[in-house]
């Protein structure tokens, strides 16, 4: 089978279907492709002047394929999510919907308690100091619900030291290189979670702990914590690929690279329970299978996330 594809598209195209598969015509250059939509797995829209046909978009749908449309500030502005693929949809949805408080604080304490251990694995790859043993001592005390607020320290402390500066702050209203890279980086691995929320007959929007009447993904922001610091150890790497050669702009090549990095045998990523690393893609797949059998077996001892494994 032919290797899964990555698109980036940020000049004028209109997508459409032909002979079963996804055409793809670039207005500037007055070219058409035509691309095996089984080999499809991502596709990354940004900018304006794009026409998607109703046909183009249920067949993106029907396979799967992670679509997002990115905004002005690199935030996820919209994304084509799938429904109905799973036959037993509507009893994973009531058995998700139906979740005990205790049941669902528990998870959570878990899926902070994977973060944040992720975050000090990262600060102690990149060699910084020791400030990542304080980062794994609060991943060791998160409480149900993280009633003590752990994560909010842990970031406290994790940013600044990510990108060696303690002035760095994730929210900021002109945010510079780092946080678009980072901003661009966590769109694309939300979409891709929310795909596989839905490949597997649950809802989107039905968080365990976000919880927004405007979110569509809060299921999809809760499980794809964990794998934020896989990206972050990338998005200091590309940062300083480019920090002298841009001007706080987030250059086409950089997306692309961005894009490429989830699909990438490059950037692997070892699961609880395995011996042998995966793709962030593939990652998100098995957490996300791994959080539909909590639901089934009723216990959240099913759950698996990344294993960082300190030397």
């Amino acid at each position: 089978m032919a290797a899964w594809r990555s698109l980036y598209l940020s000049h004028p195209v209109s997508v459409s279907v032909r002979r079963g598969n996804l055409r793809v015509e670039s207005r500037e250059k007055k070219r058409a492709i035509n691309l095996d939509i089984e080999e499809i797995d991502l596709i990354v829209f940004e900018g304006r002047m794009f026409t998607l046909t109703a046909e183009a978009i249920s067949l993106l749908a029907k396979n799967r394929v992670s679509t997002i449309f990115i905004d002005a500030l690199y935030h996820p502005g919209a994304a084509i999510v799938p429904f109905g693929g799973n036959y037993l949809e509507s009893r994973w949805v009531r058995r998700q919907i139906l979740m005990e408080q205790d049941f669902r604080d528990e998870i959570w304490r878990r899926v902070v308690s994977a973060k944040i251990e992720g975050q000090a694995f990262v600060l102690h790859s990149m060699g910084s100091g020791s400030r990542w043993k304080d980062v794994l001592d609060l991943a060791r005390k998160v409480r149900p619900g993280d009633a003590g607020g752990s994560e909010a320290s842990a970031s406290a402390i994790y940013f600044p030291e990510l990108f060696s500066d303690p002035e760095f702050r994730r929210r900021s209203p002109f945010p510079d290189l780092r946080n678009m890279i980072l901003n661009y980086g966590y769109a694309v691995l939300r979409a891709i979670v929310a795909r596989d929320i839905s490949a597997n007959g649950l809802l989107p929007g039905e968080g365990i702990w976000h919880s927004n009447d405007l979110n569509g993904f809060s299921l999809a922001d809760d499980l794809m914590e964990p794998l934020r610091p896989v990206f972050d150890l990338y998005a200091v790497k590309l940062y300083k690929e480019y920090e002298q050669d841009t001007d706080d702009i987030l250059l086409p090549e950089i997306k692309k690279k961005i894009v490429s990095f989830f699909t990438s045998d490059d950037h692997g990523v070892l699961l609880e329970g395995s011996k042998e690393e995966t793709t962030v893609r593939n990652a998100s797949k098995a957490m996300v299978r791994s959080f539909r059998n909590c639901i089934k077996e009723g216990t959240p001892d099913e759950i698996i996330f990344p294993a960082w494994e300190f030397a």
